[in-house]
């Protein structure tokens, strides 16, 4: 199973369409998505905020309060509260002034979440999010469960730091950065926090690459991931050719895939040998399609001739003499060895082509074209 693991520095706006442009190339060459991401991973709790249950609401105000109020007395207070409410819930015979408390914290409880959700999708891009949901729901994309932990902490840089350090160094997975965790990649090199050793530097350029290439099918930045999911369900079967050629390809590359100079590498192995290598696919595909289409009015639309018109008649004549008839069955049966040896080389061109290691990107990008 190919693992990549997907890094996005954070954004101050809650959206996650940088996340879903880089996650893009994932879904389509990837088994499995693992998203390091502190935008996707606030926005995921922030959209689930509305259908939490009350024990979930309640310890999110709890936990809010305790952020937001730094006076002792207020944290006790609403800590206070919210126990004697948990504990009036579970009292099934409450006493008329237990029932009136209870209702009075539960009024104010619900009133203060109501208020909390109440504009919740003016908070975040919405949008954005639901166009990733559909991978989360497929279960091909997930945020590892210490993301969500560290999101909720105080120390997402240390997270996100041994997290980068195994994810290059255990080989369990692909990491690829967006431009800003890159550089802060480059600097835990620097300082010796990060060691990248040659098979490391292979798998990050292995999947950066592969990021380059996917990111410049025409039309690859308007197309729906719940459409990418669909084309990668159709193209699994060229998934693994595909997959060794960009080995190859990639190795090829001098630079690391966090150096600057990394995607003027990509760019010209791009312009010097898959542009060529997808341009010779095109013509093969062009020119078999020719032949597939003279095979298939030959064997669906057949010569009729009228037998009222003057050529039937002649036709239907010349037909009773026993020798042309002959001949005409010889005609026949000639051309039907012929028509059944051009099917079968059309067939067998087309299974040529499906066999390039690069038809899989080559019918990407014909699936992808509106």
């Amino acid at each position: 199973m190919l693992t990549m693991t997907v890094f996005t520095y954070p954004r101050s706006k809650l959206s996650v369409r940088h996340d879903v442009d880089i996650v893009k190339a994932c879904i389509l060459y990837a088994d499995e998505v693992e998203l390091v991401s502190p935008n996707a991973t606030m926005l995921m709790a922030i959209s689930a905020m509305p259908t939490l249950p009350e024990k979930e609401r309640l310890n999110l105000i709890l936990d809010y309060v305790m952020r937001m109020t730094k006076n002792p007395e207020e944290r006790s207070k609403y800590h206070t509260a919210i126990a004697k409410y948990r504990e009036l819930s579970r009292k099934f015979s409450k006493t008329p002034d237990e029932r009136k408390m209870y209702e009075m914290f539960k009024h104010g409880f619900e009133s203060a979440w109501k208020d909390s959700v109440a504009n919740i999708d003016s908070l975040y891009d919405s949008r954005s999010l639901a166009e990733l949901l559909p991978a989360f729901e497929k279960g091909i994309v997930k945020i590892p469960k210490g993301t969500i932990d560290a999101v909720s902490g105080d120390n997402f840089v240390g997270y996100v730091t041994q997290e980068i350090g195994e994810a290059i160094s255990s080989g369990r997975t692909y990491p690829l950065f967006d431009e800003r965790i890159g550089d802060f990649v480059q600097s835990l090199s620097k300082d010796g926090l990060v060691n990248i050793s040659g098979t490391d530097t292979e798998r990050l350029n292995h999947v950066a690459f592969v990021s380059e290439i996917l990111d410049r099918l025409p039309h690859f930045g308007t197309v729906t991931i719940e459409d990418l999911l669909g084309i990668r369900e159709e193209l699994s079967k060229y998934l693994i050719r595909f997959r060794s050629a960009m080995v190859s390809y990639s190795k090829q590359i001098r630079n690391l895939a966090i150096d600057r100079d990394f995607r003027k590498d990509s760019e010209s192995l791009i312009m010097s040998n898959i542009t060529p290598a997808i341009l010779e696919i095109e013509e093969q595909v062009k020119s078999n399609s020719y032949i597939g289409r003279l095979v298939k009015t030959a064997t669906t639309e057949p010569l009729v001739v009228a037998p009222s018109s003057g050529l039937g008649v002649l036709v239907s004549a010349l037909s009773a003499l026993p020798i042309l008839s002959s001949i005409g069955l010889g005609v026949a049966a000639g051309a039907a060895v012929s028509l059944a040896k051009s099917a079968h080389d059309w067939s067998a061109r087309k299974q040529e082509i499906e066999k390039n290691q690069l038809y899989f990107y080559y019918k990407a990008g014909k699936l992808i074209a509106p």
